[in-house]
């Protein structure tokens, strides 16, 4: 059984965050490029009433092309969350449509996490968490703060195993 869509009022979220910002850097590149060209294609268009029309059609396709080039890769990178309950981790996903994957803290065999310089300099890094199931293995990219992740998850998994010893 997985958890629920939001955690209940006994069950506190330990850590929650969208990926890492640094995801957004294509989106935000490819915004200012589309700003660019249509600046640069209405400055070269002759005046006159016709390329009036000419100049508010590039305004028109510059904002269609800056709405599918930023607005829906912002909407997805703000609705993907990323949290860890002290029941299990939770990763939700989708703007339009909702997809949750839960993994529960007792199935989780194996956690793991790496990070290339570049990563390590930015503060994020990519979780890997090894589960018993059809669906064993769960990579997160881009986890903002991957060491405190990894170090929560065990964190978790000793309490958990400490409860079992003690009986609770």
């Amino acid at each position: 059984m997985g958890l629920p869509e939001q955690p209940t009022a006994d069950e506190r979220v330990i850590l929650s965050d969208h990926p890492h910002w640094t995801t957004l850097i294509r989106t935000i590149f490819l915004l200012i490029v589309t700003v660019v060209a249509a600046g640069i294609a209405i400055y070269f268009v002759p005046d006159s009433d016709v390329e009036g029309q000419v100049r508010l059609g590039i305004v028109g396709v510059a904002v269609l092309v800056a709405l599918v080039v930023s607005v829906v890769p912002f909407l997805r990178w703000f609705a993907t969350r990323y949290e860890l309950t002290e029941q299990g981790l939770v990763i939700r996903e989708g703007i339009l449509s909702r997809s949750v994957r839960t993994i529960p803290i007792g199935r989780v065999n194996d956690a793991s996490h790496s990070q290339r310089l570049i990563e390590r300099m930015l503060g994020k890094g990519t979780l890997t968490v090894e589960s018993g199931g059809e669906r064993g293995r769960l990579v997160l990219k881009n986890v903002p703060d991957v060491d405190n992740w990894h170090q929560q998850i065990y964190r978790l998994i000793d309490d958990m195993a400490d409860g079992v010893r003690d009986g609770r």
